[in-house]
């Protein structure tokens, strides 16, 4: 059975910042979202005009980045938790 392709479909504010994008974990915002998939699959991505990009996966492709993106968003809030406890600040969210 081949996989079924996935087009997760990238808007972008006139500022360059990622307004909406697909299939995103609900723990990461839209910008972080970005960031790690170009990151893990940037190869993937095409830029399209009028402000937005695809990036072109199959579907067992995101799956395994979803899973990926919950693994290093825990690893974050785990290390902020560590500053917390040694009594160092964590850096504000912008």
């Amino acid at each position: 059975m081949s996989d079924q392709n996935v087009i997760i479909h990238v808007r972008f504010a006139p500022n360059a910042a990622v307004v909406e994008i697909g299939e995103r974990p609900a723990n990461l915002t839209p910008q972080d979202w970005f960031f790690f998939l170009s990151d893990k699959a940037g190869n993937a991505y095409q830029a399209l005009s009028g402000g937005r990009g695809v990036f072109r996966l199959t579907r067992s492709q995101v799956d395994a980045l979803k899973v990926d993106a919950l693994k290093v968003d825990a690893l974050k809030v785990d290390a902020l938790k560590v500053d917390a406890l040694k009594g160092e600040s964590a850096p504000s969210a912008a």
